[in-house]
């Protein structure tokens, strides 16, 4: 997973056309602020937040539900409850609809002390972006906004745990009353990149548009289906049940974060029986730049499911893929020898040091007999070897490993 792709932020730029920050502050919530100059008005800003309240109607009134998506429904006002501290949360509409994966539209209706209004919900198969049109919504100066937020937001609890010291809010300068601004957060959890926006503008008097967008990493555990994942009622987990292992192979690569999808489509045909054919397959039917990446996914899925032994079993076969494609599938061949180190082996071995000696992949070999070897013919070979420059660090760290194992003084 490439963590760039998560920090686009397409909506705050659009939204602030933010400048050159100027002035940072803190407060007692422990929320950033920092003052920025804008290009556009208030209410341009507003009109551009209105679009998506505007849409979400339009989907209201003329879509239907899907009843195959009833659990996604539940688990999404679940997920909503813990998100916000909203116990007024009155569940009023869904809709679902088609476009380049299976979107959910939920409305509510919400009635706290802070604000009222209504709340939609468009959950996407990369993104939930739930928007709020609020009125009794007190919100005219940066103390307004620390305590709006603090009100909102559920702060430092399971299963987010959301930070708020971690929270940058955006405030223009010299828009007294304060008619707008823009809030993030980037966090990283586990394997999870999760990024929440929040974008904000006074629509009139005490009445204000907040939009709140949520990367999929927040509803990871949440949600009964696997996230970023196009298909999700019915389930891809559940579509592909019925698909032949030709079929699976085609389907490989093809959504926006491809690896989720692929996981999927990789754990069916092992649930299944994978052969030595089908594993090759796999991990070799990518293009040049994802073949790493479908490395990583076809065997973390084989130790997922206790298959491990067969990845041990297929080495070869694999290698000699890989080999075949050249210096395209040196990443992929680092994630082969990375994943044989669990269980080092002289088999393994035997293949690092010819393909070091050949020179054709020395990265992933180079780190195998750094980690597994204990053999003074390697060593010595070793010590020897001409490398790139680039990897004699990396020599020097396997040769003092491998001594340290044979017991040897380092020099």
């Amino acid at each position: 997973m490439n963590p760039k792709n998560f920090r686009i932020r397409i909506t705050s730029y659009f939204l602030l056309c933010l400048a050159t920050p100027s002035v940072f502050g803190f407060n007692e919530s422990g929320f950033q602020f920092m003052f920025m100059a804008a290009k556009i008005s208030p209410e341009a800003r507003a009109r551009g937040l209105n679009q998506y309240f505007i849409a979400s109607e339009r989907d209201l009134a003329g879509g239907v539900f899907d009843p195959r998506a009833e659990k996604l429904l539940r688990a999404a006002e679940a997920f909503t409850k813990v998100t916000f501290n909203l116990p007024s949360l009155k569940y009023v509409k869904a809709v679902t609809r088609q476009e380049e994966g299976d979107v959910l539209v939920v409305k509510w209706t919400m009635d706290e002390p802070f604000a009222k209004g209504v709340v939609f919900l468009q959950d996407e198969p990369n993104f939930s972006r739930y928007e709020f049109r609020l009125a009794n919504c007190e919100i005219h100066s940066k103390e307004d906004v620390e305590a709006f937020l603090s009100k909102l937001v559920v702060w430092r609890k399971p299963p987010n745990n959301i930070m708020p010291g971690g929270f940058e809010v955006r405030l223009l300068i010299d828009d007294r009353p304060i008619k707008a601004f823009f809030g993030d957060i980037t966090t990283l959890s586990v394997i999870w990149l999760r990024n929440m926006e929040i974008n904000a503008a006074a629509l009139g008097e005490n009445e204000w548009l907040v939009t709140v967008k949520m990367g999929k990493g927040f509803t990871s555990t949440y949600y009964p289906i696997a996230p970023f994942v196009p298909e999700r009622f019915p389930p891809l987990a559940e579509l592909v049940q019925s698909w032949s292992f030709e079929r699976i192979s085609s389907e490989l690569g093809k959504a926006t974060y491809p690896q989720f999808r692929d996981d999927v489509l990789v754990t069916e045909v092992i649930r299944r029986g994978l052969s030595e054919e089908q594993f090759v397959a796999l991990i070799g039917s990518a293009e040049p730049p994802r073949l790493e990446s479908r490395a990583q996914v076809v065997l973390i899925a084989l130790y997922r499911e206790g298959k491990g032994d067969l990845a041990a079993r297929y080495f070869g076969p694999a290698l000699a893929k890989y080999e075949q494609i050249g210096q395209a599938a040196n990443g992929a061949v680092e994630t082969l020898f990375r994943f044989a180190a669990r269980n080092c082996s002289t088999f393994h071995e035997t293949h690092a040091v010819r393909l070091l000696r050949e020179g054709t992949f020395q990265t992933g070999p180079l780190m195998y007999v750094g980690h597994c070897s204990a053999s003074e013919e390697t060593l010595l070979g070793l010590e020897h070897l001409a490398l790139p420059d680039k990897l004699a660090d990396q020599k020097d760290s396997a040769i003092m490993d491998i001594r340290r194992r044979l017991g040897k003084t380092p020099r």
